[in-house]
């Protein structure tokens, strides 16, 4: 049992429900603290991006329009992304861990695999497939390629 397992949730330091380990190193009780972390305090409440924004208001804590309309819509509005619903957290794991997303929630790789660049010109913000393309490729286009050896 490692220590950050015996000295509890890494948002409540208790265990009130289970243990939920995130792909950023810390575990949490329940959806609620890991988004709850993910959003708080110095971060935009829909995508967890970091923000250096004064508090004054919960438009404050959004970084952008697209933010703002989704936040409005399913937080406030119908209430389907409300805080430990894992909503908000899918979209997240999406954007910044698109590996552990499709393991998540099941997601099968095409057998010709993924673009090994992280890009997000497959279908819903997903690593674009390789199955148009010939074998042993390793990137969906050449600007994924150029931008993975830049990178290097």
């Amino acid at each position: 049992m490692n220590d950050e397992i015996r000295s509890g949730c890494s948002f409540c330091k208790s265990w009130a429900v289970g243990t939920i380990p995130l792909p950023i190193g810390r575990t949490y009780c329940s959806m609620s603290c890991s988004e709850s972390e993910l959003f708080g305090q110095g971060r935009c409440r829909w995508c967890g991006e970091q923000t250096e924004k004064p508090y004054g208001s919960i438009e404050s804590r959004l970084c952008s329009e697209n933010c703002r309309a989704l936040y409005w819509k399913h937080v406030g509005g119908d209430r389907t992304a409300a805080l430990g619903t894992g909503k908000r957290y899918l979209a997240w794991l999406q954007r910044n861990y698109p590996r552990e997303y499709r393991a998540a929630v099941g997601a099968r790789a095409p057998a010709s695999g993924f673009c090994e660049n992280p890009c997000t010109r497959g279908e819903d913000g997903q690593p674009g497939t390789l199955t148009h393309l010939r074998a042993g490729a390793r990137f969906c286009s050449d600007l994924c390629r150029q931008q993975s050896k830049r990178a290097a």
